[in-house]
C-alpha cells in the first residue's frame, strides 16, 4: 500500500522536480513522466478529500426507515446504524452502494 503524501509534502516534491527539470538541458522521457505524475497528485490529493459522509449515502438508500434501508442493502439493521454514524463499509459492499446512490466507490469508501 502506497503512503499518501501532504499537501505540503506534494508542493514540496514538485518544486523539487521542477528545480531538476530546469537544471536539465535535455529532459529525458522518464523524468517528464515522473514530473507529470506529480503534477497531478494535487488533483490527486483534492480527490481523496472528497468523500461523502456515509450520512448523506444512507439517506440516498430508497426506503423510509432504517430497517427497509437495511433490507434493501441485504445487511443488518446495526450495520446501517453504524454507516449511519460515519463507520465505513468493506469495498464489496461500497460497490452494491454505489450502484443504489450513485456516488462512486472511491467517496463511499474515502481511499
Amino acid at each position: 500500500m502506497k503512503k499518501r503524501m501532504s499537501a505540503v509534502q506534494v508542493a514540496s516534491r514538485t518544486k523539487e522536480l521542477i528545480v531538476e527539470l530546469a537544471s536539465l538541458n535535455s529532459a529525458s522521457n522518464d523524468v517528464r513522466q515522473q514530473f507529470n505524475e506529480y503534477m497531478d497528485l494535487p488533483q490527486r490529493v483534492r480527490e481523496q478529500f472528497a468523500s461523502v459522509p456515509m450520512k448523506a449515502v444512507v439517506d440516498r438508500i430508497p426506503g423510509h426507515t432504517l430497517r427497509e434501508k437495511a433490507k434493501k442493502m441485504r445487511v443488518s439493521h446495526s450495520t446501517m446504524w453504524n454507516w449511519l454514524h460515519g463507520r465505513r463499509p468493506p469495498r464489496k459492499l461500497a460497490e452494491r452502494l454505489s450502484e443504489i446512490t450513485g456516488y462512486s466507490v472511491r467517496q463511499i469508501i474515502n481511499e
